[in-house]
């Protein structure tokens, strides 16, 4: 076992469901629901569970049987704000923050940190800190890896703060937990696991390694040696050192008009594209990927294809021509769509690159700083915001008109907590 790590996992408490009470005091302690825009419970209070609802359940059947709970529209740039005032607090005490969800961040200690320094009222001061500056509250969960922190942060929910640091606890918690309640365990995996036997974590540290290693891919192996404390799992930072990125979202309401899927699916590769610029890195290679809908939401179905370049690239335009050929292919009138995203692949900078595709690079990168200049230039008149790819405009409209219906009666942007600045005394 390795202990030359702490990881320390926070995670939202009802993430969204906190937002939206932190900015409206008055429903706290009530059954909240949030998702009134896409017609289906996406986030939930913990009284709203306790009597009974589920994440996915309609909200006509929830206004229907539970007539005093409370529904709510969705603001994501709301949840966003909150994500980043977290990051910003975190960052502050270490370079080593992975801000893995919205909701969700990982950090990390050398184990010596803390020579000198109480592990316990060091954690319980930072929690304290970032209860008092957001208004809403997080499970920390601190252990010596990504995987154990993450198991520890979801045994005292809400609002916890669990250690397991200490060997003879953590195998007694892996005997009565589920292997299905490991990170990275899905329901596929978890029936795989079963068939051979292993219902519990402790069933799964303690089976043979290489049986394991003959059934299961790298992924899975990973996660087992994180439960040994063999640290394979560090913390990401988004860097130019980045393998891949992705840029995903799902839509405000389900659709099977192609041209509005495809809009979304631009807008993705447009952020994508954004982020290649700003972290000087060009792919080979991206996947595009829909996800279709379906009454059960076990069985949704992502189609993902990958897309192959003939040079490297960061050029939105050239994504964007190669990625309408392939959806023309695989764009199914018969599929309800929820969601579209873009994965780019295999990034490396100008440095990296093989000479053979140089020139092309460098003959596109001369176009590519043409376009770039008229654009960045008209951004700065008028703002980063207001500008888009033609193909992106659809579902930007789209999601204005949604924005502004949300907004009438319901503008969060005034409701925000005034920012924590100190305690001032009197005398």
């Amino acid at each position: 076992m390795n202990r030359d790590k702490i990881f320390v996992h926070i995670d939202g408490d009802a993430f969204f469901v906190a937002c939206e009470v932190a900015r409206r005091p008055e429903l706290a302690g009530l059954s909240v629901v949030v998702g009134e825009e896409r017609g289906i419970v996406t986030a939930l209070s913990y009284e709203a569970k306790r009597i009974g609802i589920k994440r996915g359940d309609p909200i006509f059947k929830i206004r229907k049987e539970y007539k005093s709970v409370v529904v709510l529209q969705s603001h994501f740039d709301l949840y966003l704000k909150y994500s980043h005032m977290l990051y910003s607090i975190l960052t502050e005490y270490t370079s080593e923050v992975e801000a893995y969800s919205v909701d969700e961040c990982f950090m990390s200690f050398p184990s010596d940190y803390f020579k000198n320094i109480n592990l316990e009222e060091f954690f319980s001061n930072l929690k304290r800190r970032v209860k008092m500056e957001t208004g809403i509250t997080y499970s920390f969960g601190i252990s010596y890896s990504k995987v154990t922190a993450k198991l520890a942060s979801k045994h005292n929910k809400p609002d916890g703060l669990c250690f397991f640091l200490d060997e003879e606890e953590l195998l007694r918690i892996y005997k009565i937990k589920s292997v299905s309640e490991i990170w990275g365990i899905g329901l596929a995996t978890k029936k795989s696991l079963e068939s051979l036997g292993i219902i519990t974590i402790d069933d799964f540290v303690n089976y043979d390694i290489k049986l394991l290693d003959k059934y299961f891919n790298k992924n899975i192996m990973e996660l087992y040696h994180e439960l040994r404390w063999d640290n394979r799992l560090g913390i990401i930072k988004e860097s130019k050192d980045l393998k891949s990125l992705q840029a995903t979202r799902s839509f405000t309401n389900i659709t099977n008009d192609k041209s509005y899927v495809f809009s979304e699916l631009s807008r993705n590769i447009e952020q994508a594209a954004e982020r290649l610029s700003t972290l000087d890195l060009y792919t080979n290679e991206f996947i595009i990927f829909l996800k279709t809908h379906t009454k059960s939401l076990e069985y949704s179905k992502t189609i993902g294809i990958k897309i192959k370049l003939k040079e490297y690239t960061r050029d939105v335009r050239v994504l964007i021509r190669e990625a309408c050929d392939v959806y023309e292919r695989v764009y199914d009138t018969k599929n309800k769509y929820k969601k579209t995203g873009v994965s780019m692949l295999n990034l490396k900078k100008v440095n990296q690159i093989e000479s053979s595709l140089l020139d092309l690079l460098v003959q596109n990168k001369r176009e590519e700083k043409d376009l770039s200049g008229i654009i960045n230039s008209i951004k700065n008149k008028v703002g980063a915001g207001k500008l888009c790819l033609a193909s992106s405009l659809v579902s930007r409209k789209s999601r204005e008109t949604a924005l502004i219906r949300r907004n009438i009666n319901d503008n969060y942007f005034y409701n925000l907590p005034l920012p924590y600045m100190g305690i001032v005394f009197c005398k």
